[in-house]
Formats: C-alpha cells, sequence, structure tokens
C-alpha cells in the first residue's frame, strides 16, 4: 500500500530503471488513443452522477498482487458504475505503469493520472474523505503523476532523437522535466547543424528553435559560414551581393574595408566616390576624403563633394587644416624646447617639443606631417598636433600623394599621412613610380606593389621604371613592356601579374612601340596589338614616314591607318618635306603628307637639306621647294642649300651657273652674285671672296666689304664678327660695325649692351658702337638694365652704368638669396662681416654678422643672423623678417647652438 510520506527518491529511480528495461513500452499515438477513445465510451454509456466507486482499494490490493486481470475487471466495473471516478483511473494509471502488465503503456497511465487530478479537483468533502480512506489522496496523485512523467522522459532520453524529445514536449508539457526535454532537444539539434556544418543547416536551427540557448553559437556559426562562402571569390560584385542580402552580418565592417581597399588601393578618384556612395561608414568615409585630399585637392569632383551637405563638418575641418599647413615653419628653440614660427616670426605651434628632425633647422619647413619628439616619445604629428605615428624611426621622406617613407633599423617602411601603414619597414627602397604605383627593393630585387599597398608583382625583378603609359619590367636581359591600365586592371583580380618577356629592348615612338629582339623587330600600337610583326626587319622612324627595311626590300608604314602597305620598294630617301621611292628602276617623289599626285618616271632623285628635292629626267633637273615652286637646273651645276640653325619657314637654294651665284627663296630669285653667298639673316646674307667674308642685303648690295674672317648668324639683328684675330659684332639693324678688338666673341648684356673682354678685363659697349663701362673688370654679372654686379681686384660692387660710379661696394663674396625679375636679393660678405643687400630695399641690413642663413623662401625670406662670442662661449641668433626688421634675439651656449643652427 503506498501512502503518503513513503514516496521517496528510490521508489522513482527503481521505477525508471523497470521500465527502461521493458521492450514493449514503445510509446506509439496508436495506443495513446485507443485508450483515451475507450474512457470516453465509458463516459457517454456511464452513469453521470458524481460519486465515489467502492472498488479502488481492491483493485490496489489486487494491483499489489500483480493480479492484473482482477484489476482490470475491478476497474471496469467501477467505471460502468461510475464515470467520474478518480480512484478508478488513479488505479487505472498505476497498472499502465506495472512493466509486468502485458499492455503497459506510459501514454495511457499519462492520460489516467490527467484525468484522475481533474476529478479529484472536483470532489466534495464527503467523496474525498471515502477516497482517502481507500488510500488516494492528493499526494498519491501528484506522486504517480511525477512518476509517469519520469517513465515518459526516462524514454525520450533513451532515445537520443528529435522525435523522442518532441514527442515528450508536446505531450507532456505540464512536466517538472520539459524545461530539460527542450534544453536537451534543442543541443540535439544543434550537434546536428554542427555535424553538417553549413549555413543552411545552422539557418533551419536558429528559425526552428529560436529560443535555445545555444542560439548565440548558431547564429555565429551561421553568419562566419555564410559569409566565408558567399563572399570566397573575393570579388567586388559577391560582396557588395552579400552586403545587400546580410545588411546585419557582423562582418560588414571587415568587408566594406576589403571593399574600400579594393576600389581605392590604386589611388584611382572613382573608386573613393563609388565607395562613398554605395556604403555607409563614416568611419571609412572620412579616410576616403582624407586620402583624396592627398591625392587631389583641385579635383572638380572632389570640391563639389566637399560642398555638399553632409560633408560640410568635414570641409571646415579642411579648412583649418589647410590655414595651419600654409605657413612656412621657422624653428624656435628656448628652454630646452622647440617651437616652430612663421615667416613673421608669429608663434605657431608652441614651445613643446624635445627634439625636431635636424633637417628643420635650415628652415623653411614646408612639411605638413612633423618628426617630433615629446616626452622622450618619437612621433610624427600633423601641423594640428594629431599623432599618425608614434615609435623609433630613423626618418621620414615625403613621396608625395600623403605617402611618407619610414626609415627604420636599416629597412624602409611606407605610411600615409592620416595614420594608416601601406607597407611595414621590411623594404631596401620605396619610390613612386606614379600615382598608382609603388617602386619596391627587397634582397637586390624590385618588385611593385599599389598606392596604398596590395603586392601586384613580386620582389624578383632587376629594374621596373615607366615609360610614358607603360610599366617596363626587366629581368636577366629581357624587357617586357605593359600598358599600366592593364596592369592595374589584372592587378585587381589577381594577387600577383606575371609579366612576359619577349624583348632584348624596345623604344617608343609617340602612339607606337617597337620591340626589339636580335635581329627582328615588331611594331606595336598605342594599347601594344600587333601591328607589324615580329621578324627580321629594321624599322626606321627618324622620318615623320616610317620605312621598314626587310629582307625583300623597303616598305612604308602609314601611321594614319595604322598599316604596312603592300608595295615594296628597292630604295626609299626622304627629308621634312618629300620622300622618293623607287621602284621598277624608276623613281616617284611624293610631297609631304602624301596625299597629293606624286611625280613618277624619275631617272634618279636628290633630297637637299631637309626642304628641298631634286629631280633629274636625262640631263635636266629641277628643284622643288615646300611650296611647289620649281627652279631648273643641269646636272653640271652646283647646287647648295642655306639657312638658319633654326627652324624657318623660309628655305633658300644657291645654284653656281655660269661663275654666277644666284640665290633663291622659295622658288623665288632673289639676287645672283659673283660672291658664295651664306646665311645671316632671312634678308642679310653673307658674301665670300677668296676666303674673306662681306655682307649684301637682298638687293646684292654688300653691306660690309669683303675683308673678314668670319661672319655669324645674326640674333635680334647682331651678328659676330672676326677680322684679323679679333672679335667684334655688326649691328644690321642702324648698319653699324661694333668695334674690332676684343678678345672673344662678344655675349649680350641685355638687348642694348653686349660685354666685352679685352686682356683678360671686361667692360660694355652699347649696340651702336659706344664703349659705355671700360674693359677695367674681371666679371660682369647682370643686376638691372642699369645696375651691373662688376668685379675687381677680389671685391664685388654694384655699379650705375649710366652715372659711371659705385653705388655698393667692398664686397668680398655674394651669394644670391633671390633672383626673381623684380627683385634680386643678395648675401653679401665684407671685411666687417655679412649683410643683405636688395635691389628694390637696398642694403636691409648691414654686414656685422659671422653667418647669414635664409630660413625663409626666395619669394619671403627670414634670415637667421650669427654673431658668436667666443671668449664667452656663446651665440647670438638675430632672426630678421623680408624687410630687414629685428623679429627677436636668443643667446646661446654652445652646446644650445648646436641644437638649432643650420649645417648649410
Amino acid at each position: 500500500m503506498i501512502r503518503s510520506g513513503n514516496l521517496g527518491l528510490f521508489f522513482v529511480i527503481s521505477r525508471i530503471k523497470i521500465q527502461l528495461k521493458k521492450e514493449a513500452l514503445d510509446i506509439t499515438v496508436r495506443n495513446y488513443f485507443f485508450i483515451r477513445l475507450f474512457v470516453i465510451l465509458i463516459v457517454v454509456v456511464g452513469f453521470v452522477t458524481v460519486s465515489v466507486a467502492d472498488k479502488t482499494k481492491p483493485a490496489l490490493k489486487a494491483l499489489e498482487k500483480k493480479e492484473f486481470d482482477k484489476v482490470e475487471e475491478l476497474l471496469l466495473k467501477s467505471l460502468e458504475k461510475d464515470s467520474i471516478n478518480p480512484g478508478s483511473k488513479y488505479v487505472y494509471s498505476r497498472l499502465y505503469t506495472e512493466v509486468d502488465f502485458s499492455r503497459s503503456n506510459i501514454d495511457s497511465a499519462h492520460f489516467f493520472i490527467l484525468a484522475a487530478q481533474s476529478e479529484f479537483a472536483n470532489l466534495d468533502a464527503k467523496d474525498l474523505e471515502s477516497l482517502i480512506k481507500d488510500d488516494v489522496s492528493e499526494v498519491h496523485l501528484s506522486t504517480q503523476h511525477a512518476l509517469v512523467d519520469s517513465l515518459a522522459y526516462a524514454i525520450s532520453l533513451s532515445k537520443k532523437s528529435l522525435d523522442g524529445y518532441d514527442y515528450f514536449i508536446i505531450n507532456y508539457p505540464d512536466a517538472t522535466q520539459y524545461p530539460d526535454a527542450v534544453k536537451a532537444r534543442n543541443n540535439v539539434a544543434f550537434k546536428f547543424a554542427a555535424d553538417q556544418g553549413t549555413w543552411q543547416a545552422y539557418k533551419s536551427f536558429m528559425e526552428t528553435y529560436p529560443e535555445a540557448n545555444e542560439l548565440d553559437q548558431a547564429t555565429k556559426e551561421y553568419n562566419r559560414l555564410i559569409f566565408e562562402e558567399k563572399t570566397k571569390s573575393g570579388d567586388q560584385g559577391d560582396i557588395e551581393a552579400f552586403l545587400d542580402d546580410h545588411p546585419d552580418t557582423p562582418y560588414r565592417q571587415k568587408l566594406e574595408e576589403k571593399v574600400f581597399k579594393d576600389l581605392t588601393t590604386f589611388g584611382e578618384y572613382n573608386g573613393f566616390i563609388e565607395f562613398i556612395e554605395k556604403h555607409d561608414n563614416p568611419a571609412l568615409h572620412k579616410k576616403a576624403m582624407n586620402m583624396l585630399y592627398y591625392l587631389d585637392a583641385e579635383n572638380e569632383a572632389y570640391v563639389k563633394l566637399l560642398k555638399s551637405q553632409p560633408w560640410k563638418v568635414y570641409q571646415d575641418s579642411l579648412k583649418t587644416l589647410e590655414e595651419v599647413n600654409a605657413h612656412i615653419l621657422i624653428p624656435y628653440y628656448a628652454e630646452d624646447k622647440y617651437g616652430f614660427a612663421d615667416s613673421e616670426g608669429n608663434m605657431v605651434i608652441d614651445y613643446q617639443f624635445e627634439k625636431v628632425s635636424p633637417s628643420y633647422y635650415c628652415g623653411n619647413v614646408t612639411d605638413d606631417i612633423l618628426d617630433v619628439t615629446v616626452n622622450k616619445t618619437h612621433l610624427l604629428v600633423n601641423r594640428k598636433l594629431d599623432t599618425i605615428y608614434m615609435g623609433n624611426f630613423d626618418k621620414i621622406v615625403h613621396l608625395g600623394l600623403g605617402v611618407l617613407n619610414l626609415y627604420k633599423e636599416g629597412n624602409v617602411g611606407a605610411l600615409h599621412k592620416t595614420g594608416f601603414q601601406i607597407l611595414p619597414s621590411r623594404y631596401q627602397e620605396i619610390s613612386m613610380l606614379n600615382g598608382s604605383l609603388l617602386k619596391t627593393k627587397k634582397s637586390g630585387k624590385f618588385g611593385v606593389v599599389s598606392i596604398f599597398g596590395k603586392e601586384v608583382l613580386a620582389s624578383k625583378y632587376d629594374d621596373i621604371y615607366i615609360t610614358g603609359q607603360y610599366l617596363i619590367v626587366e629581368l636577366e636581359g629581357r624587357v617586357s613592356v605593359n600598358l599600366i591600365s592593364n596592369f592595374i586592371s589584372e592587378g585587381r583580380k589577381s594577387n600577383l601579374f606575371v609579366p612576359k618577356f619577349k624583348y632584348e629592348e624596345f623604344e617608343t615612338k609617340g602612339k607606337y612601340v617597337i620591340g626589339f629582339d636580335g635581329d627582328n623587330e615588331e611594331l606595336l600600337d598605342s594599347l601594344l596589338n600587333e601591328v607589324v610583326p615580329l621578324g627580321e626587319q629594321r624599322i626606321n622612324t627618324k622620318s615623320d614616314i616610317w620605312v621598314v627595311k626587310q629582307i625583300e626590300g623597303y616598305r612604308l608604314f602609314d601611321k594614319k591607318q595604322g598599316k604596312l602597305q603592300e608595295e615594296v620598294y628597292s630604295d626609299v630617301v626622304q627629308n621634312d618635306s618629300w620622300i622618293a621611292m623607287v621602284g621598277n628602276k624608276k623613281w616617284s617623289v611624293y610631297s609631304k603628307p602624301l596625299g597629293e599626285v606624286p611625280i613618277v618616271g624619275l631617272d634618279s632623285v636628290k633630297l637637299l637639306g631637309e626642304d628641298i628635292a631634286m629631280v633629274f629626267r636625262g640631263e635636266n633637273g629641277t628643284a622643288i621647294f615646300p611650296n611647289k615652286k620649281v627652279v631648273e637646273f643641269s646636272k653640271n651645276e652646283k647646287l647648295r642649300s642655306i639657312g638658319s640653325g633654326k627652324n624657318t619657314n623660309v628655305h633658300f637654294l644657291v645654284i653656281s651657273r655660269n661663275g654666277k651665284n644666284i640665290l633663291y627663296r622659295d622658288g623665288e630669285r632673289v639676287i645672283e652674285s659673283v660672291y658664295e653667298i651664306g646665311y645671316v639673316s632671312d634678308e642679310i646674307f653673307s658674301a665670300k671672296s677668296k676666303g674673306e667674308y662681306g655682307a649684301m642685303d637682298s638687293e646684292a648690295r654688300l653691306i660690309m666689304r669683303i675683308r673678314y674672317d668670319a661672319i655669324g648668324e645674326a640674333e635680334n639683328g647682331i651678328a659676330p664678327v672676326l677680322y684679323n684675330g679679333r672679335f667684334g659684332a655688326y649691328n644690321f639693324n642702324n648698319r653699324v660695325l661694333i668695334s674690332l678688338k676684343f678678345d672673344e666673341k662678344l655675349k649680350p648684356y641685355n638687348e642694348q649692351l653686349l660685354i666685352t673682354k679685352t686682356r683678360g678685363k671686361k667692360g660694355l659697349y652699347n649696340i651702336e658702337n659706344e664703349n659705355i663701362v671700360d674693359n677695367l673688370y674681371d666679371e660682369i654679372l647682370y643686376w638691372t638694365d642699369s645696375i651691373a654686379m662688376v668685379k675687381t681686384t677680389g671685391e664685388w660692387a654694384l655699379y650705375d652704368i649710366y652715372a659711371n660710379k659705385s653705388l655698393f661696394s667692398g664686397m668680398t663674396d655674394f651669394e644670391y638669396v633671390s633672383q626673381k625679375e623684380q627683385e634680386v636679393i643678395i648675401k653679401y660678405r665684407t671685411k666687417t662681416g655679412m649683410g643683405v643687400y636688395s635691389m628694390q630695399l637696398g642694403e636691409l641690413f648691414e654686414p656685422t654678422f659671422n653667418d647669414i642663413i635664409n630660413l625663409g623662401t626666395e619669394e619671403s625670406p627670414f634670415y637667421f643672423c650669427e654673431k658668436s662670442i667666443r671668449e664667452a662661449g656663446y651665440y647670438v641668433a638675430v632672426y630678421k623678417n623680408s624687410r630687414g626688421e629685428t623679429l627677436r634675439t636668443q643667446a646661446y651656449r654652445e652646446e644650445e647652438y648646436q641644437k638649432i643652427v643650420c649645417e648649410e
């Protein structure tokens, strides 16, 4: 007899163990509904009165004796008498949990105990008291219910399947084991998903069991697996599609950083804009704008973008940065700290640095990134004092476009001015190839990375450089020629570019490339498409019409059509205006360009100079000028072309005929003379007779009589002449001979004055043959049209040419600070020290300093003037602006002075 208080853990565990041993305990829906139908029938056909039957206690005794048939008989009679009978249903529940009962069934036991508890709760006091006397109390019912739930849960555990757990969860929702069953079910489902190892399996788990404890872990694995599968190609399109489909992926930042790098790594403007428009990532947006600023702050589209509302704050920040970057910085040093002033001495950055790069000591600091030390920490900071790099390094070098070389422990890396590392410090050299590519050197070999760090060409080549639009790679005497655009395009798609070494040498000619390989040559167009196939030939590109010499003869290359003509010639000659070819033993002459009808059927052709063609039929010849005018001549006559050494549109031909020399200008007869005719200018010609020279005009009238050793080409109407070994000049504009008494050729001082030299001394003559400055000086240099810098007896002076007096003298040496047309400034040395003199302002300050260094620019000088007091071991630094005004004076001990003085 089971009584309240005698039920313990041992009873429950023993029942579970017994039940697990029974093979016939499979839970079936069929049995469950059969029992349920059975009871419903009893209810329907039974009495409707509510009373407690009297068969409960005998049935319990029969159950204890395992007299199962008798138990069923008693229970059926009891239920026939009274269908609302919690006692009988309690016993039924116990019967169905008996291991030895042939029809034992946990679902049936569960059904009856639920019915018993429901009816027990509605009993009146009399029926309740009667039932308790039969040893059926609320505790008995609860204990039986717990036993049934435990047995059902044990069965679901033994199955270790989702179906088993789900059946328990669906049919035993009020069991105390329900939460454990749910956890166990979820864990089995998670392990199943994990065993499958696909994002689809994890997705199914997440959708089916959204409350599972493993949801976070499943979500994490789902996100990882779908990310890896959908983006494994690395293609931007796949990544963009994944981000569109999975906007909340935890890998968004990582993927957007990859897209950003892929779009911008070659520094192309459109890539930055595409990223900004497609991706809402404020941090990367700012990085993009900063990088664009260094790449091309003047780009119209960039300026327009800055003006748009979303970038108003950035534009204000950029304006502030540009304002601080606009100053030329001058270093100041005081009380063991460095600061920086502008070119007017105003402090821009206060004293706060323990060290600055020694390269700053010489001033004119335009760097927007400063190499400084603060609190013993080596830093790179921008001018707003934002730190972009912290750590040990030796020096930096600005490559441009925001890229810095960072030298460290004998190696070099690349850093961007916004602070991100482009390349680690593990290279021997890094240099800029162009706005998209960096050239690297490692282990003595060269490679290429994009401007923002993607390796495109491994470091294993002998040399790499850019010619025009081509990237050239050299290896073991072979050359690879590649379009930069194709190189970059391939670099985006693959990890490394593999060049093809087709030639020994190459040459670019306008829109074409010629490749050389031994005796073979190949002509390619600008896109490196084959135009003339590789073969044994010579491609002559010296003239504007190219000639290809092949084994069978000469062929012309038409650059307009990009095509090698079919005709083969036995010879081809050409100059700037004409081209002649021989085929079938007859010559043809074409005027360039080749659009006009040629002259054909010629016996021979000669080209004179770069402009005239001489064609022959029999004994007769014709000289043809570029303007198509002709001059007839015979074979025994001598022809010469004369003209300037500079390019000109006027063409001259001299024909010697019957003891006379006839000059033609562009086919028109100009003069006839017995003298040998030469060129001085387009209107003046030299006349030579018996080895002596004179000059005549276009009317053949002698301007200079024939007696000179030489006459040179005129410049601005002034021609040098040589007579009896002495130099002079002739002013053809005014028909004035400038004295023939100088030791060397006269040199222009300006348009009106010439520098002369006699007995080692220099002076000035004007073009009217007037002696302006006597030959007294060792050197004469241009200062202004009216003032010259002259040197004599080891000293320089400023000399007023027309007042014939010295303006400023006593300079033993000088050096230009500025040589601008509107302002010439020198720092000079005298016996008393160094000073500065300005063409506009005169003497800026007296020569009292030991040294003067321009810390500013040529346009805006800023002077560091040193005075030393050696006895006291002090140096006094005086800082002066471009007007010579003293801005600051600082005394330094010698060891301090070494920390600020510029070692030029």
